[in-house]
C-alpha cells in the first residue's frame, strides 16, 4: 500500500480517549510526541501559506502578459492543492492536445453551450519551459492558456463584451467613460475550464 504525501498532517484520531497522531518509522506506526505535533502543524501552516504566495506570485506573472485594451479581459490561475507533484504531465504534443480535450469536455459538461473559450486556441500546443502553451488565434488579444508541469493552469481570456458609450443614457449613468460589459456565461467558461485535478483558485 502506498500512502500519498498529505497537505494535511497530522491526521489525528480519537483512540482510548485521546486523540493520537501516528507517524511512520520504516515498516512501523508510532505516535508523535507533543514536539512532533507542534513541529507538524507548523509544517503545515508554513507550507499553506507558501503555497498561497506562489499562487499570488503565479497570478501576477500570468498578468504580465496582457496588454491594455479596451476589451474586458479575464485572468485565471490554479494551482494544485496536493504535494509531491501531478503525474500523467504530457510528454509529447498528442498528450497535451489529449489535456486540452479533456478541459473542453469538462466545460461542456459544466456548461451546456456551443460556444466555448477554447475556440480563441489552436488546438497544437508549442512546448515551454516546464509548460504546453497553446497560440491564440487573432492578433492584438490577450488569450493566454498554459499547462505547467506541477499541473497549474494559467488563462487569460478577452471576453469581449460590448463597451457602453459615454454620450449614450447608459453611459452617463456610468462612473467612467467607459464600460465594459459581458455575459456571466463567458466567465463561467474560464472557471469551469481547467479539469485536470483538486485546484486552489
Amino acid at each position: 500500500m502506498i500512502v500519498q504525501p498529505s497537505a494535511d498532517v497530522p491526521h489525528m484520531y480519537w483512540k482510548k480517549d485521546a486523540f493520537l497522531a501516528p507517524v511512520r518509522h520504516g515498516s512501523d506506526t508510532r505516535w508523535m510526541d507533543e514536539r512532533q505535533i507542534e513541529q507538524a502543524y507548523l509544517t503545515r501552516f508554513e507550507g499553506r501559506r507558501r503555497r498561497q504566495a506562489d499562487l499570488a506570485e503565479f497570478y501576477d506573472e500570468t498578468l504580465a502578459h496582457t496588454m491594455p485594451s479596451r476589451k474586458a479581459c479575464l485572468v485565471a490561475v490554479a494551482a494544485p492543492t496536493g504535494v509531491g507533484g501531478t503525474d500523467g504531465y504530457p510528454a509529447d504534443v498528442e498528450g497535451a492536445m489529449e489535456v486540452f480535450y479533456s478541459a473542453l469536455r469538462g466545460s461542456s459538461e459544466f456548461i451546456r453551450s456551443d460556444s466555448s473559450i477554447f475556440t480563441n486556441f489552436y488546438l497544437s500546443p508549442s512546448i515551454g519551459l516546464r509548460r504546453w502553451r497553446w497560440r491564440a488565434k487573432g492578433a492584438g488579444c490577450n488569450h493566454l492558456l498554459e499547462f505547467h508541469r506541477d499541473g497549474s493552469v494559467a488563462m487569460v481570456v478577452d471576453i469581449d463584451g460590448k463597451f457602453i458609450d459615454a454620450g449614450s443614457e447608459a453611459g452617463r449613468a456610468a462612473a467612467s467613460e467607459w464600460k465594459p460589459q459581458t455575459t456571466s456565461l463567458a466567465i463561467e467558461f474560464v472557471v469551469g475550464s481547467p479539469d485536470r485535478s483538486p485546484v486552489s483558485v
